[in-house]
């Protein structure tokens, strides 16, 4: 067709990105030369800086990376390519078995071994959770009477509020104390000093009516992004005792507005002797046990026992097994204890409290360099 003037001005700009041909019809061969070996430069450059990032980490550095690797196929990291191994493994030596096991080698696990732990026996409601993290926390801003006031870290929805520490402002004890231990250990490392985002948080507690709150609290923090828990895991249907055995747990029913706070391993609790006597069975663990699954050596571990009567018990199997001492003497850990000691009017006993005394078990537990604290309270200070 003739070239007008319109014709030419549009052909004229297609020279820029291709060049015409004999018919005047824009040939893009040059172009997407150009463009496939801009792509092939772009790959070989990506490759060569992944072949270098890769020979930089060591074998052990990749078992241990969480390091996610992008590529055209999704992504991955090294623990999820070993754990695909070890599974082809486990399915191929099936193929060879002449009998086939109808229980699969998979270990399950939530106690994992940390250098920096923290461990709630007595959890309730989960709230030492949130004053933990609260514990580094700064002030918001200050009251009337020029108080600092903290706010809670929101454990569902990953942020601060609306709740705070204003009406209240001396009453809890948890979150002061976690700093000035933490702090304090510090002070005494070399290390890279350390905060609640790098230790390992495991609660114990023995109620049933708690279990389905705790364990939504640990499926939503473990999967908030950033974590401000290192790990977090609670051993619920489970109570701090002197045997890692079943037992029984004697409810509190009386006292919602106090979360059932009253439940006892005893019997003879005070509350748990209001109206008709309920129980639930239970898994028993002894803090011995607790410890050596979950703190490894050169680290430091923070403890706070809160078990309505329990208390007692717990600790002279403690003492008894030598527990402390191997962990401050031979593995250079440091241990911190918050404890509160309740009553024998509220344990209906004076038992647990003479044999305790008797036994000169908090002399014991201190002598072998333990950081022991003991809180004795009729009101909520945690």
């Amino acid at each position: 067709p003739p070239i007008t003037s319109k014709t030419a001005r549009v052909r004229s700009e297609m020279v820029v990105i291709g060049t015409p041909s004999r018919r005047g019809r824009c040939n893009y061969r040059p172009l997407a030369v150009l463009l496939f070996s801009l792509c092939c430069a772009i790959f070989v450059i990506h490759k060569s800086s992944m072949d270098g990032f890769y020979e930089s980490v060591s074998i052990s550095e990749r078992k241990e990376s969480k390091r996610l690797v992008s590529g055209s196929q999704g992504f991955h990291d090294y623990a999820s390519i070993s754990n695909s191994e070890k599974v082809q493994a486990w399915r191929k030596s099936m193929e060879k078995a002449d009998t086939i096991s109808m229980d699969p080698p998979f270990a399950v696990t939530h106690l994992h071994k940390c250098q920096h732990v923290m461990i709630d026996l007595g959890s309730n409601i989960g709230d030492a959770v949130h004053k933990f993290i609260d514990s580094f926390l700064p002030p918001i801003g200050v009251n009337q009477a020029g108080e600092p006031i903290q706010y809670f870290f929101n454990t569902t929805t990953g942020g601060i509020g609306p709740e705070s520490y204003e009406k209240q402002p001396f009453q809890f004890v948890l979150p002061k104390w976690v700093k000035e231990r933490i702090s304090r250990y510090n002070s005494k490392s070399n290390r890279k000093p350390v905060y609640p985002e790098d230790y390992c948080f495991y609660g114990v507690e023995g109620n049933p009516y708690f279990t389905t709150i705790l364990q939504e609290m640990e499926i939503n923090i473990q999967n908030m992004i950033p974590r401000p828990i290192k790990h977090l895991h609670f051993l619920t249907e489970h109570v701090g005792s002197a045997f890692d055995a079943p037992t029984e747990i004697f409810l509190d029913t009386t006292n919602e507005k106090r979360n059932f706070w009253g439940s006892s391993i005893l019997n003879s609790h005070v509350d748990v002797n209001i109206g008709e006597q309920k129980k639930a069975k239970v898994m028993g663990v002894t803090l011995s046990s607790l410890l050596e699954r979950t703190v490894s050596a050169g680290g430091h571990v923070m403890i706070k026992i809160d078990i309505e009567g329990a208390e007692y018990q717990l600790l002279s199997e403690a003492v008894n097994s030598n527990i402390f001492c191997k962990l401050v003497n031979d593995r250079d850990v440091t241990v911190d204890i918050l404890s509160e000691y309740h009553g024998d009017q509220t344990i209906g006993s004076e038992q647990p409290r003479k044999e305790w005394e008797a036994s000169n078990g908090e002399e014991s537990i201190k002598k072998c360099g333990v950081a022991y604290e003991v809180v004795k309270s009729l009101i909520p200070i945690w």
